[in-house]
C-alpha cells in the first residue's frame, strides 16, 4: 500500500498528533510541519525530525494532505480561512480539526469539489475506542427502551465531538434547542435544551494554564437517561456501565418471592467495559494514535475512491450548526488568569476508604496501587529537580559567608569550615558537602582547593523551592516532609555552627508531627512495613509456631523501633489472624521519649516488653541473650551505629539458629539527608570513615552481612528494575 504523505499544521500543541503519527510509520508518513518559524517549533521539527516550513509557498508537491490541529484553529478566523484555502488552492487535500463553522464547511467542500479535493472536518475522539463502544452501546439502547434525558460534564474542547457522537448515535436529534444558560463562572457554563426532542444538560469548563500550557480536554461524564436505568461512560478511556433503577412495586405483592419483580435481584450497577489501565503516554501512543489512524483511514479512502458522501457531509455540517448555536450561548474563551494544576496521587484517594474495604482486598489495593501509580520518569524528573535545588542550596550558603563568590577565587578547606564557623561535631557534614558539589561539577577540586562554577541568588532559589515544594507534595510525599526539609534549610548556619540542635527541628516543642511524617507517612516505608509485616507471619507458620500443639512462641525483637511505624503494622496484620498470641515483641530504643510514647500508644493487652536499648553496646551486656529472637527488626537504625559490622555480627549472634534479620537502610548519598538529618548523625568509623559518605551502599551491606555470617541474603526489596529504587533505600531480608 502506498505511503501516504502528510503535513501537519499547527503550533506546540500539534505534538500530541506528531507523537501519535510517530507509531503510524509504514503507512502514514509526516513530512513536515506548518507552523511559526519559533525557536520551539524548530526544535520540535528537528526532535521529530521533519522540515519546518512557514509559507504554504514553500511545500513541495508530494504532500497529499494537510492536517490542521487545533491550535491552528485557535489563530483569528480569517487566519485560519485563509490557511485552508491557501493549501486548497496548493493542490492539498485538507482535514481540519474540530471545531469549525458551518457555513465555512460549505464553502471548503465547495472549493475542494471545484479543485477534486477532499475537505473533512478532523474528529478523532469519536474514534477512541471508548466512545465508539460507547456510541454502539447508545444506539441499541434506543432499540429497547426510550431516552429520557441527555447529562454531560465535559471541557470545552470537546463540545463539538460529543455532538458528533449523539448525531451518529440517536435516531432523531433534527431539532437542537437551547432553552436556558447560565454563566457560572469564566470557566464554567450550564446549557439545558433538547436534542430531537430529547432533554439534555451541558456543562461545560474551559481550562486552560498559561503555566503548563493546554490540558488535553477531558469527558468527565456522559450518561443517557432511559425509563429503566442509565447508561455512562466516565473519562475517554474510561468505563462505560450500566446503573439499574430500583423500582418497588406499587401494591402489597411480596416482591422477593414474586416472579414479577425479578428485576428487583439485578445488579444496581454493571460494567459494561472496564477502562484500560494505561498512563497518559500510553493513551497518546495507543489509544490517540489508533483513533488517528482510523480517521486517516476513512479519509485516505475518500481521496482514493474520490467518494463523496452526501449524507456524511450533511452530518458534519448539522454538527457544526449545533455547535455554533451552542458556542454562541456561552464564553468559549479560555481562561487566562494562572492556574495550577497539581497532580494528585490515586494511592491517597483509596487510603481514604480503606476502612470500607475488606481486609484482604484491602492491603492488596494498598501495595498494587502504589507500584502502579509511579511513574518511573516523573519520580526521575522530581528527584533530579529536588537534588539541584539542594545543591544550589548548598552552594547559596557557601555564598553567602563571602565563598566562591567568582570563578577565580580558591579557598581551601580550612578557609571554609573557619569561613562557616562550623561547629567540630559538623565538619563531616561540610566535607560531604564539599565531596557531592564536586561530583555534580558545582565546584571543581584543584590541588586541594575548591573553586565555584555559578552564582545562586536568594530569589533563583526561592523560585525553585515553589517548583520542589509543587511537584513534591500530595504526589510524592506529605507537605509536613516538606515542611520539616524547609525548616532545615533556612536553620543551615545555626545547623553548622552547632547554635541549633537538629533534633528539635525534627521534634520541635516535643512534638511528633514530622517525625510521623518521615517514618509513618512516606510510602516507601509503609511498602517495606507491609512486606515485613507478612513475612513475619509466613515465617511463624513455617516454624510451625502457630498451630494449637506449638510448645513455643514467635519471639521477635526491634531495635531503634523509634515512633514505632513497623511495631503498628506488624500488630496490625498480625491482630486480623488468630496468632497474637503466639507472639512475644520486644520493642527497644536508644531514646526514654520513645520508649514513653511507645506505651503510650500501644494497647497493654499486645504482648510488648520495652527495653532501653544502645546498639554500639553488646546487646548480651544489655540483657538481651545470645539466640533468644527467631525475628530481628532494624528499620532505618543501623546507619546510626558506630560500627556497622560489630553491630550486624551482633545482632546474627542474638538470632536463634535459622533466624531472620530484617534491615531497611538508606543505600545512596540522599541529599535531603545533608541538609537535615546528617546535623544529627555522628563520624563513623566504619567503611564509611574512608568513604567520607554517610550511607553504605547495597553492595557495601551485602559484604556486611557476609563478613558477619549470615547463611544469605534471601531478598532484597525493591528489585533492581523497580521505580522505587530511585528513592534510595532498600529492604535486605537475611536469614543466619
Amino acid at each position: 500500500m502506498e505511503c501516504f504523505k502528510i503535513l501537519v499544521c499547527g503550533d506546540t500543541s500539534c505534538q500530541i498528533t506528531l507523537d501519535a503519527l510517530q507509531g503510524l510509520k509504514g503507512e502514514f508518513e509526516i513530512v513536515g510541519l506548518l507552523a511559526r518559524e519559533t525557536k520551539v517549533n524548530q526544535q520540535c521539527a528537528q526532535y521529530y525530525k521533519i522540515k519546518l516550513y512557514s509559507n504554504v509557498a514553500e511545500l513541495p508537491n508530494d504532500i497529499q494532505l494537510a492536517m490542521i490541529t487545533s491550535s491552528v484553529i485557535n489563530t483569528p478566523p480569517e487566519a485560519s480561512a485563509e490557511l485552508v484555502e491557501k493549501l486548497l488552492e496548493h493542490g492539498l487535500h485538507v482535514l481540519q480539526e474540530q471545531p469549525v463553522n458551518y457555513e465555512d464547511i460549505i464553502r471548503w467542500m465547495k472549493i475542494a469539489r471545484k479543485n477534486h479535493l477532499c475537505y473533512a472536518v478532523g474528529n478523532p475522539l469519536v474514534y477512541l475506542s471508548s466512545l465508539a463502544a460507547f456510541g454502539n452501546c447508545m444506539a441499541m439502547l434506543t432499540k429497547q427502551t426510550k431516552i429520557t434525558h441527555i447529562d454531560i460534564d465535559l471541557d470545552i474542547g470537546i463540545v463539538y465531538s460529543i455532538i458528533h457522537l449523539l448525531i451518529d448515535s440517536l435516531p432523531q436529534t433534527r431539532m437542537f434547542t437551547i432553552k436556558s444558560q447560565t454563566s457560572v463562572s469564566n470557566e464554567n457554563s450550564i446549557v439545558n435544551g433538547e436534542l430531537g426532542g430529547i432533554p439534555f444538560l451541558f456543562r461545560i469548563r474551559s481550562r486552560c494554564s498559561p503555566e503548563s500550557g493546554l490540558l488535553f480536554p477531558q469527558l468527565h461524564r456522559l450518561t443517557i437517561g432511559t425509563c429503566n436505568g442509565n447508561l455512562s461512560v466516565t473519562g475517554l478511556a474510561g468505563t462505560i456501565a450500566w446503573e439499574q433503577y430500583m423500582i418497588m412495586p406499587y401494591d402489597n405483592t411480596p416482591f422477593q418471592k414474586s416472579e414479577q419483580y425479578s428485576y428487583s435481584f439485578d445488579s444496581p450497577c454493571t460494567t459494561i467495559r472496564n477502562s484500560k489501565k494505561m498512563n497518559f503516554r500510553e493513551f497518546i501512543s495507543q489509544e490517540w494514535a489508533e483513533a488517528i489512524k482510523t480517521e486517516l483511514s476513512k479519509m485516505r479512502e475518500k481521496i482514493f475512491t474520490n467518494r463523496q458522501d452526501a449524507a456524511s457531509a450533511q452530518r458534519e455540517i448539522l454538527c457544526a450548526k449545533n455547535w455554533n448555536l451552542l458556542a454562541q450561548e456561552i464564553n468559549t474563551t479560555e481562561t487566562t488568569k494562572k492556574v495550577i494544576y497539581r497532580a494528585c496521587n490515586p494511592y491517597y484517594l483509596k487510603q481514604a476508604v480503606q476502612q470500607f474495604i475488606s481486609e484482604d482486598s484491602r492491603q492488596e489495593i494498598t501495595i498494587k496501587d502504589y507500584c502502579e501509580t509511579l511513574d518511573k520518569e516523573y519520580l526521575l524528573h522530581c528527584l533530579e529537580k529536588r537534588d539541584q535545588t539542594i545543591l544550589q542550596t548548598m552552594l547559596h550558603v557557601f555564598q553567602q559567608n563571602g565563598l566562591f563568590l567568582s570563578n577565580e577565587a580558591e579557598h581551601d578547606t580550612a578557609e571554609i569550615l573557619t569561613a562557616l564557623k562550623a561547629a567540630p561535631e559538623q565538619v563531616h557534614v561540610i566535607l560531604r558537602w564539599l565531596k557531592v558539589l564536586c561530583q555534580r561539577r558545582y565546584l571543581k577540586n584543584a590541588d586541594g582547593k575548591y573553586i565555584g562554577t555559578q552564582r545562586i541568588s536568594e530569589e533563583q532559589l526561592k523560585s525553585k523551592w515553589d517548583q520542589v515544594t509543587y511537584l513534591w507534595n500530595y504526589r510524592l510525599g506529605s507537605p509536613l516532609t516538606t515542611e520539616y526539609l524547609l525548616n532545615n534549610i533556612n536553620s543551615l548556619p545555626e545547623l553548622i555552627s552547632g547554635q541549633q540542635k537538629a533534633t528539635l527541628l525534627l521534634f520541635p516543642e516535643g512534638r511528633t508531627d514530622y517525625a510521623n511524617s518521615l517514618y509513618k507517612e512516606t510510602l516507601i516505608l509503609k511498602y517495606f512495613n507491609y512486606i515485613i509485616a507478612k513475612k513475619v507471619i509466613s515465617i511463624g507458620k513455617q516454624k510451625g509456631v502457630f498451630q494449637k500443639s506449638a510448645q513455643q512462641k514467635l519471639n521477635i525483637l526491634e531495635i531503634g523501633a523509634g515512633t514505632g511505624a513497623t511495631t503498628e503494622t506488624v500488630f496490625y496484620h498480625l491482630s486480623q489472624t488468630p496468632y497474637l498470641n503466639c507472639v512475644t515483641y520486644m520493642f527497644t530504643d536508644l531514646s526514654t521519649f520513645f520508649l514513653r510514647e511507645a506505651k503510650r500508644q500501644f494497647s497493654a493487652n499486645l504482648p510488648i516488653s520495652y527495653q532501653l536499648v544502645n546498639i554500639d553496646r553488646s546487646l548480651s551486656k544489655q540483657g538481651i541473650e545470645s539466640g533468644s529472637a527467631d525475628i530481628i527488626i532494624a528499620v532505618g537504625v543501623l546507619n546510626n551505629a558506630q560500627n556497622t559490622d560489630s553491630t550486624v555480627a551482633d545482632l546474627l549472634d542474638t538470632l536463634a539458629d535459622n533466624g531472620w534479620l530484617f534491615v531497611v537502610e538508606t543505600v545512596t548519598e540522599v541529599l535531603d539527608m545533608l541538609v537535615s538529618q546528617a546535623f544529627m548523625m555522628e563520624h563513623r568509623e566504619d567503611v564509611r570513615k574512608d568513604d567520607n559518605t554517610t550511607f553504605l551502599s547495597t553492595r557495601q551491606w551485602r559484604t556486611v552481612f557476609q563478613t558477619a555470617g549470615a547463611k544469605e541474603i534471601v531478598m532484597e526489596y525493591p528489585k533492581d528494575n523497580h521505580p522505587l529504587n530511585l528513592l534510595g533505600q532498600k529492604l535486605f531480608i537475611v536469614k543466619k
